[in-house]
């Protein structure tokens, strides 16, 4: 499997909008080529299974493979739309939490909040990822989800 070094990562990262404004991220994606390089930093913040993030990108976790192993580009817009949403999420993520552990850890904990689900559990649908990304935004302004 492709490995991506964490400066490389931190690179990436930096290119991802840095908050969920649809312009923004229209742009983002009729201006940048998206290919395994951003799964990969997927990945690597979020320490997701395959199976995980297959089915968070609605694909395969064959196709997720083939993805993660040859340096191809997307093609599919629902995928690299869903892969721009989860990387601005979990920049977001990181930016409330101050780093990605702690981040991982709100995700994949029931939230009282949220009538007890994880809020990973949001993430399947791209109205799912506005909504913890608008919680999250709740939390810097002092909301205690």
């Amino acid at each position: 499997m492709a490995t991506i070094e964490i400066k490389n990562a931190e690179r990436l990262i930096r290119k991802i909008p840095s908050r969920m404004d649809d312009l923004e991220i229209v742009n983002f994606l009729n201006q940048t080529e998206l290919d395994s390089k951003y799964l990969l930093v997927i990945k690597l913040m979020s320490q997701m299974t395959d199976k995980l993030m297959a089915n968070l990108l609605d694909i395969s976790e064959r196709r997720l493979r083939d993805f993660k192993s040859f340096k191809v580009n997307i093609e599919r817009r629902s995928i690299k739309e869903k892969t721009v949403l989860l990387l601005t999420l979990l920049k977001h993520g990181r930016l409330v939490f101050g780093n990605d552990e702690s981040f991982r850890t709100w995700l994949n904990r029931e939230n009282f909040t949220l009538g007890g689900q994880k809020p990973i559990s949001f993430l399947e649908s791209n109205a799912g990822i506005n909504f913890i990304d608008d919680r999250l935004t709740g939390m810097e302004y002092g909301d205690n989800l």
